[in-house]
């Protein structure tokens, strides 16, 4: 899993679905960083293609 900030979304997706990994499931919610950066946002999982 890894968080990709809202303005990169679909260009950082496009590049891990080319490194051979396909998107699985979205995670919507509020992400805390360090109890400081809070935000609206969404955690993408991939999985490796075998």
């Amino acid at each position: 899993m890894g968080y990709i900030s809202k303005h990169m979304e679909s260009e950082a997706k496009e590049e891990i679905e080319s490194a051979n990994f396909y998107f699985e499931r979205e995670y919507p919610g509020t992400l805390i960083h360090d109890d400081i950066d809070i935000e609206k946002g969404k955690v993408l999982n991939f999985r490796k293609r075998m």
